[in-house]
């Protein structure tokens, strides 16, 4: 099946009906993000300029698209390599085919929680372009455990130059991800005892975890996530903000931890006040950096949400 005719499966989800549970759901989101930021740009001083964002120059832009594409491949490849590692499938999507379904899982994140909407249309795509649904959804299960897994590394390692103000909520972050993990992964073994489907997508996620894999996986996540910091402190670099290397890693990496639980859209706010909390505990002026976070967060939305052009896409093969 095409890369085109899958990601024609999206036309499906869009035309369905949400649940108003799940429109709640993402009112609150919306409505936490906004508070947030809100709250952020509050704390600034009255020189917030919009206008600064003109300093941002088209070496800062190329620079962050080159970045932007290294995250794309990254998570890429990884989910490729899980797929072609783990399943009996003669044929497999090609890279770019991988990359395109990537690429519209990172848009539709932008909207929805990640489990339940980015990680669903991948699981659909891959399905719809010949995969076993189970292998399919076990791919992206095990591709989402390499992914925070690695986040978590990054966090933990990270950890010791946070704020007191945020090293608890992170380690709490930490603990909760841990927990859910290992939550999931009990019930997948509960169940895979009852049904054989589960049975199915349980050996399948089992057969995707390994100490090899594990060499392999983490540094590539590992990778993804600094470059999706690097990007940050490219437009902040840009923007004339003094944001020291070491501590906004640390600070970015608790919040990209804290975005993988469904509280906020995308990060927005919470990476903005989090922001504001380390700076002022580091006395430097927050002003530029809340700035260079809404410049930053415009820019991966705008990147991210161009994967929906994929799915244009199809109407020209």
């Amino acid at each position: 099946m095409t890369r085109a005719a899958t990601l024609s499966a999206l036309g499906m989800t869009a035309r369905t009906r949400w649940p108003s549970a799940d429109i709640a759901m993402v009112a609150a989101r919306v409505a936490l993000s906004g508070t947030l930021l809100a709250a952020a740009m509050w704390l600034s001083s009255d020189e917030f300029a919009w206008r600064d964002l003109a300093a941002i120059g088209p070496g800062s832009i190329a620079t962050c698209l080159l970045l932007s594409g290294v995250i794309v491949f990254t998570l890429a490849w990884r989910w490729r390599y899980i797929v072609a590692t783990t399943t009996e499938a003669p044929t497999v999507p090609s890279m770019a085919d991988f990359s395109a379904f990537t690429w519209v899982g990172l848009a539709v994140n932008q909207l929805v929680p990640s489990v339940v909407g980015g990680d669903a249309v991948r699981i659909t795509l891959l399905a719809r372009w010949g995969i076993p649904a189970s292998a399919a959804a076990g791919s992206v299960i095990v591709d989402r455990f390499y992914g925070v897994l690695g986040l978590l590394v990054v966090c933990l390692a990270a950890a010791p130059m946070l704020s007191t103000a945020l090293f608890y909520p992170a380690m709490i972050s930490s603990i909760v991800i841990v927990i859910a993990v290992i939550a999931s992964g009990l019930l997948a073994w509960w169940t895979s005892r009852r049904s054989s489907i589960f049975q199915r997508l349980s050996t399948m996620v089992l057969t995707g975890i390994s100490w090899r894999s594990l060499l392999i996986m983490v540094p590539v996540a590992m990778a993804g996530h600094l470059a999706n910091i690097a990007m940050f402190l490219v437009i902040a670099h840009a923007l004339g903000a003094q944001a020291p290397i070491l501590p906004t890693i640390s600070v970015l990496a608790a919040v990209l931890l804290a975005s993988v639980l469904p509280f906020s859209i995308a990060g927005w706010g919470l990476r903005e006040f989090a922001l504001v909390n380390a700076f002022t505990h580091l006395g430097l002026d927050h002003d530029k950096i809340v700035l260079s976070s809404v410049a930053y967060g415009l820019f991966v939305l705008v990147t991210q949400a161009a994967g929906f052009l994929m799915i244009l896409r199809r109407k020209r093969t």
